[in-house]
């Protein structure tokens, strides 16, 4: 907790003696100006919309001229809260940034864990602070929903973080152990989505795709392509890495030297809640490297892991995936690339082969193993 705050001061005294671009640089940041960059392009329509223009199409407002990537209903809370005026502007994304480093805390206060301090001070959660990247507001929404022992009003704040970003749908597998609330709030869900879908489409159509500094099966395809000139399917990509980690899951091994060690029920929460994020957006999409902040809830969870040495490269791939930046700076471009990818790779095989497990306990009549066990049970009664 010392160190947690004794960052955020250092910051915060850089930002007034020192400036923005220079602050971010001594946490080896590349800064932009103006600052918060990434929901500028929400401010930006309100400016594209009063000259006739679609935002999502052509977005002269921004001072980047980037396409907004975010669902509409962005562009009405801006109108809410007059967002073209830029000391609301500041004002309302700092408030949120500081909804996460209010989740941050609050976890770090029950857990006391570096590997969660590492992950905060990581290259990616560090650029989503300073784009003021709306992650962070579906961050600290989602972690309200793990941590709420209501799950109806879990439910609502996973319905909001879909209504803000569709994917936060993916952490809905979180209230699974409520059949009635899940049901409820994938239907909801659904029928948001149906209605918006055009805006849906909108927005999967401007998402850029990359593989430096972005995660998920496009990515890889796009990296394979350019290293090999061979085209894959991220589908395919998909399918084999899913094959591997139901392989994992169902093997010996994963039982013999990935066994948890008695989690509590919230850390079973905020790891389902964090998996489904990163597992869902992995396979479905091409990401920035700053929604890598969503595996933070799950190291609580794979803390627990009983092998110690098991634990400690299951929780390194989550600092080693999230410093692209230091890697390249450390091994040199190429190989700081591959090696994060790599690390990206081997965390969504581990995290689904885990969510895999704690489905079937969730589901133990579609679980051969839980099915063999109460059977011997019976025989044994």
């Amino acid at each position: 907790m010392l160190l947690f705050f004794a960052g955020i001061a250092l910051a915060l005294a850089g930002f007034f003696l020192c400036g923005w671009t220079r602050t971010w640089a001594w946490f080896r940041v590349v800064a932009l100006n103006p600052p918060f960059a990434d929901l500028r392009t929400v401010q930006g329509a309100l400016i594209s919309l009063a000259q006739g223009f679609d935002p999502r199409v052509l977005n002269p407002g921004d001072p980047w001229g980037r396409a907004m990537n975010y669902p509409m209903v962005w562009v009405k809370l801006a109108r809410v809260f007059h967002l073209a005026n830029e000391n609301n502007y500041l004002w309302f994304v700092s408030c949120y940034a500081v909804a996460y480093l209010v989740c941050v805390c609050d976890l770090l206060r029950k857990t006391a864990s570096f590997w969660v301090l590492a992950a905060f001070f990581s290259s990616a959660s560090l650029l989503a602070l300073e784009r003021g990247n709306n992650d962070l507001v579906v961050f600290a929404l989602l972690y309200v929903a793990a941590m709420c022992p209501v799950l109806w009003f879990a439910g609502i704040a996973i319905l909001a973080g879909t209504a803000l970003k569709i994917y936060p749908l993916f952490a809905s597998i979180s209230l699974l152990k409520n059949r009635l609330v899940f049901g409820v709030l994938v239907f909801a869900s659904i029928i948001l989505l149906a209605l918006n879908f055009r805006d849906v489409l909108g927005v999967k159509s401007v998402t850029p795709v990359g593989a430096a500094g972005f995660y998920g099966t496009p990515s890889i395809a796009i990296a394979i392509q350019t290293i090999t000139r061979i085209s894959v399917s991220p589908l395919m990509i998909g399918a084999l890495l899913l094959i591997l980690a139901g392989t994992l899951s169902a093997s010996k091994a994963l039982k013999r030297y990935c066994e948890m060690e008695n989690p509590e029920e919230w850390e079973v929460r905020l790891f389902l809640t964090g998996a489904g994020v990163y597992a869902g957006t992995f396979l479905f999409s091409s990401n920035y490297d700053y929604r890598l902040i969503f595996v933070i809830l799950c190291i609580p969870y794979m803390a627990h892991l009983s092998d110690k040495w098991v634990r400690r490269f299951v929780l390194s791939q989550v600092i080693v995936s999230s410093n692209l930046d230091i890697c390249m700076k450390l091994l040199g471009r190429p190989i700081g690339l591959l090696l994060t990818m790599a690390s990206k790779i081997i965390l969504f095989v581990f995290v689904s082969a885990f969510l895999m497990r704690e489905l079937s306990r969730l589901f133990p009549e579609f679980s051969t193993c839980e099915r063999t066990r109460h059977e011997a049970q019976g025989v044994q009664a």
